[in-house]
């Protein structure tokens, strides 16, 4: 059946993805090129990134949307989770050589063709990335948007209590989830930063957290982000794995995209908003895969939920 998945606060096979996989690779000197750490049918415009909002105990989150490769599989993801913390950080728009593990801060329009992953290769929707990319992207299994954090206070603060909630605004809300306070870690993925003697953040002193207690006291979070996706799997319907993905798209476009949906995500601390980021989804025709568009019509449009 065509599916999306949904989300689980380990992290799903393609669908969002919050928990951290614990690695213990350490960042460099911020000042040392620190090691910090990416359906064919539907156009994302009119982001709103960098939203932060205020909390009463001065804690302040800029979210920053951008495409990461499949976490789950995809040989890429390490790479642009390097260059994504790193973008984040400095607030460089693009990361790293062009290729898998660019980072590209999402701030203009993409077809949702690029906001896809899938259990065979592919990339921005497409099931045959080396005849349209060429061989780097042999085994990339698709793309996911992740919601991307830089958290900052006026006193610390850990990453225990930080929480997450996306939603969408299509009748049934196919991309929201949510991940209560204590779902996050400190990891590569994470990273915590507390200031150094000099008191200053961003300076040759400063301390990186990267694994340890989730309670760890610190200034600064650099996050590349949950995030969520519609998913195409092998035992999808369709002839070819390109079927299976316009067909996952025709499912949707049945069940409430095919006009505009509002895809949000916000993060909270301590239970109060601290920022968040709006991507607009836009509908545009359905692609043609006679099997899914029967299936989306008849309203058999299911969802997938994998958890690890």
């Amino acid at each position: 059946m065509c599916a999306i998945i949904l989300p689980s606060p380990k992290g799903d096979l393609f669908f969002p993805e919050c928990t951290p996989r614990t690695s213990e690779r350490k960042p460099k000197n911020r000042n040392m090129n620190k090691y910090i750490f990416a359906l064919c049918a539907i156009v994302i415009s009119n982001l709103t990134p960098l939203h932060a909002i205020s909390e009463g105990g001065g804690i302040n989150g800029q979210v920053i949307p951008a495409m990461a490769p499949n976490a789950f599989g995809s040989p890429s993801y390490s790479g642009w989770v390097t260059n994504a913390i790193t973008g984040l950080e400095t607030g460089a728009s693009t990361v790293g050589a062009p290729g898998p593990s660019q980072y590209v801060r999402l701030n203009g329009s993409v077809q949702l063709n690029q906001f896809i992953a899938t259990g065979f290769p592919s990339w921005l929707g497409n099931a045959d990335p080396v005849g349209a990319y060429g061989a780097a992207y042999a085994n990339e299994l698709g793309n996911r948007l992740q919601f991307g954090v830089v958290i900052t206070g006026n006193s610390q603060f850990s990453i225990s209590n930080l929480s997450f909630s996306a939603t969408s605004s299509d009748p049934g809300n196919y991309l929201g989830f949510s991940f209560a306070a204590g779902s996050y870690n400190y990891s590569n993925e994470y990273v915590g930063v507390q200031k150094g003697a000099d008191g200053i953040l961003g300076t040759g002193d400063d301390v990186f957290i990267t694994s340890g207690s989730n309670t760890q006291l610190v200034d600064e979070i650099i996050g590349r982000g949950s995030g969520n996706v519609p998913a195409a799997v092998s035992t999808d319907p369709g002839a070819t794995n390109q079927d299976k993905i316009n067909g996952v798209i025709n499912g949707l476009m049945a069940q409430g995209f095919n006009q505009d949906v509002q895809f949000t995500g916000t993060y909270s601390m301590n239970g109060t908003p601290i920022g968040s980021a709006t991507v607009t989804i836009q509908s545009v025709p359905e692609p043609g895969t006679t099997t899914c568009a029967l299936i989306g019509a008849l309203g058999l449009f299911g969802l997938r939920r994998r958890r690890r």
